[in-house]
């Protein structure tokens, strides 16, 4: 647990206040999620920048009203109807093909401050001291193991990192994958295990082309995701 000062205690508590009334759409609150979100950002100014670590970010994920998203059909495992994955940040209204902020990163801001400042903290190997990696949108994801897809609403780019107490759940990435024009989606069994790359992301972030074909190994235990890519269009947002 992280001690705050008198004055960020004052601070919190106002903050809390306002995330204690905001419910999610389904009747479910992330409230307590959000707590925690203050709580640590307010530890982290107290240190003068201090890291967020993967323990810390468990902490408010373990808290989160994860969705249950039925819509990714693309990466639902066989025998599923949904899985527990969301976006934050910039996403898509796919019904009106606009670009809007995540209704939850509205409601719950504090929790986005977070997951954006964690990746700051420990960013992939080989970024310039300095640097951030440009993303638009962050999705979060609980304990499933994606199938074989590519990414659609992606440009391209994306940082994937996991952690949580698990055994397997790797990540499989094709870089040589041809694109769908040679290969098309339903076709992506006949890659190639050959070429696959495999990561171990838990605790370790990592750059590949999400447009690619990629999925995550069977696992056992708890496992989260983190997935930090920008959608197409972002530059026409105002």
């Amino acid at each position: 647990r992280v001690a705050l000062s008198p004055q960020s205690m004052v601070a919190a508590s106002a903050a809390a206040k306002v995330a204690a009334r905001r419910v999610g759409p389904d009747g479910c609150s992330c409230k307590l999620a959000e707590l925690k979100a203050i709580e640590l950002l307010s530890w982290r100014r107290q240190g003068g920048g201090r890291k967020i670590r993967d323990g810390q970010l468990m902490a408010i994920l373990d808290r989160w009203q994860f969705r249950k998203n039925d819509k990714r059909l693309n990466v639902i495992p066989e025998g599923k109807k949904h899985v527990l994955s969301e976006m934050l940040g910039l996403v898509r209204i796919r019904a009106y093909s606009k670009l809007c902020v995540a209704q939850k990163s509205s409601m719950f801001p504090n929790v986005t401050k977070v997951l954006c400042r964690y990746l700051r903290d420990n960013p992939p190997e080989g970024l310039p001291l300095g640097s951030d990696f440009p993303f638009t949108t962050i999705c979060i994801n609980k304990d499933y193991a994606a199938t074989r897809h590519r990414d659609k609403n992606n440009t391209g780019l994306s940082i994937v990192r996991a952690m949580g107490d698990f055994e397997g759940g790797r990540l499989r990435y094709w870089p040589t994958d041809p694109g769908p024009r040679l290969l098309p989606d339903p076709m992506l069994s006949k890659l190639e295990e050959a070429d696959v790359v495999t990561f171990d992301v838990r605790g370790t972030s990592v750059v590949v082309d999400s447009t690619k074909a990629h999925e995550v190994e069977p696992f056992t235990g708890k496992r989260y995701s983190l997935v930090y890519f920008s959608v197409p269009g972002y530059e026409k947002c105002p």
